[in-house]
């Protein structure tokens, strides 16, 4: 059941902030363009959960395994310059953390309430570990910020929930934000 758990976040993108300039960082200072944010959705939003509920092997009462753990946090200042991306996830064995700094671009036709934009990378770090060994700590390549950390959402926002559909796969379920405090 750990290895298992273990394959699924090495799946997921591991980054994190560092203190180097987005130069040393990931080579690529071409991030895409910035639009305008509606007004209702600039700032810092949050997404997350914590399920301390411990799986029990029902057979022979073993402790397998505590669930999932999550957070993400989306920053978009007014301009769509300077946005932020930060992911993180865990369990007991096992964390990542995922930074991606860029800009966002709201498609023509977007509205408070609706309409698409994507997070352009410009510079990414990944960091994942076990509680006995680092796994990656490492800068995102251009490659990565291209085609793993530039990301396209579909979004609804109805005043309080800020909700995100990845566009590639609109029938999933999405992620909901709520403004940060």
């Amino acid at each position: 059941m750990k290895k298992l758990v273990f394959l699924s976040m090495m799946a997921v993108l591991f980054t994190v902030s560092c203190s180097k300039d987005k130069k040393e960082e990931s080579g690529n200072n071409n991030c895409g363009s910035s639009t305008a944010v509606p007004s209702g959705l600039q700032g810092a939003w949050v997404n997350g959960y914590v399920n301390s509920t411990q799986v029990i092997d029902r057979y022979n009462g073993q402790y397998l395994e505590n669930t999932w753990q999550s957070g993400r946090y989306l920053y978009m200042e007014a301009d769509g310059k300077n946005a932020t991306l930060y992911t993180i996830g865990g369990n007991s064995s096992a964390n990542y953390a995922t930074q991606t700094k860029g800009t966002v671009s709201f498609e023509p036709g977007s509205t408070l309430q609706s309409g698409t934009f994507t997070f352009n990378a410009c510079s990414g770090y990944y960091k994942g570990y076990t509680y006995s060994s680092k796994i990656v700590d490492r800068p995102a390549t251009a490659e990565e910020l291209k085609n793993n950390l530039t990301l396209h959402f579909d979004y609804e926002y109805d005043g309080t929930w800020f909700s995100l559909w990845f566009v590639n796969a609109p029938d999933a379920s999405p992620t909901s934000f709520r403004k940060s405090q």
